[in-house]
């Protein structure tokens, strides 16, 4: 499989997580890391469905008082993350915190003053998010002590000097990209079974990530689990099972969770 359609099928395979129906399941989240004019945000709305929830800058309570509006949306499109660190300290930090919530527990009532309205008992959302190498590499103490870099799973990528090629000489002959097929979303949840054998192997997959990143892997398991039911939606909706067509892929697709790979 192309290295482009890995990353397509990732961003499809996390937005239809929101739609299993499991309770170890949750909506995954995923960052687009590459480096200026990699075609990040292309790629997420390319693959996030019909409507996605599509943000250039955001706050917390900016955010919320979106996802209250739009009851129906399990997924954010952050098209430029460095937004929310390009705020003072304490908006980062707070939309960092609902950001940890949305993806992890839940995000319940907010209680700030005029805010008690912002009730979104207990919702799940997942986020899609661009940024560049060296803001997710970051040791900043807000960003790494929060624990929201190992809540979200990483897609790595840069564009190879033939693709720069490609896109330039396309540029040039006045080609327009063609958007491909947009993503059918289940309007229920669908129970996804992970069989045992399946399952042992996305447990294996689990810790060479978390050895990667120096970690225990609890949350790395979770989001690859909800990425391969997802990728089992995306096959098809009736009486979806991961299968070893899902781990393949996984196994395929783990280089770009790592170091990162050239499209």
């Amino acid at each position: 499989m192309l290295a482009a359609e890995i990353i397509s099928k990732i961003i499809r395979g996390a937005v239809l997580s929101a739609k299993v129906k499991r309770p170890d399941i949750k909506p995954l989240s995923v960052f687009l890391v590459a480096p200026i004019e990699s075609g990040k945000t292309t790629l997420a709305l390319q693959n996030a469905g019909e409507k996605p929830l599509v943000v250039s800058d955001v706050s917390g309570i900016g955010l919320l008082e979106a996802l209250y509006q739009e009851k129906t949306v399990t997924h954010v499109v952050i098209n430029d993350l460095a937004a929310v660190s390009g705020h003072r300290s304490s908006v980062s930090k707070l939309t960092i915190s609902i950001l940890n919530a949305l993806a992890e527990e839940g995000c319940f009532k907010i209680a700030l003053p005029r805010m008690g309205h912002l009730d979104l008992s207990g919702r799940r959302v997942g986020v899609l998010a661009c940024c560049t190498p060296d803001l997710v590499d970051d040791n900043r103490t807000w960003w790494k002590r929060s624990g929201f870099t190992s809540r979200v799973l990483p897609i790595r990528y840069n564009h190879s000097v033939s693709l720069q090629i490609k896109i330039m000489q396309g540029i040039a002959n006045g080609v327009h990209f063609e958007d491909g097929r947009i993503l059918k979303i289940p309007d229920a949840e669908l129970f996804v079974q992970i069989p045992n054998r399946q399952a042992q192997q996305i447990l294996n997959l689990s810790l060479q990530l978390a050895k990667h990143y120096q970690e225990a892997g609890y949350r790395r398991q979770h989001q690859l689990r909800a990425l391969a039911c997802g990728l089992a939606i995306n096959r098809g909706w009736k009486k979806p099972a991961v299968s070893q067509k899902e781990i393949d892929f996984l196994v395929e697709a783990l280089p770009f969770f790592t170091q990162g790979q050239e499209i």
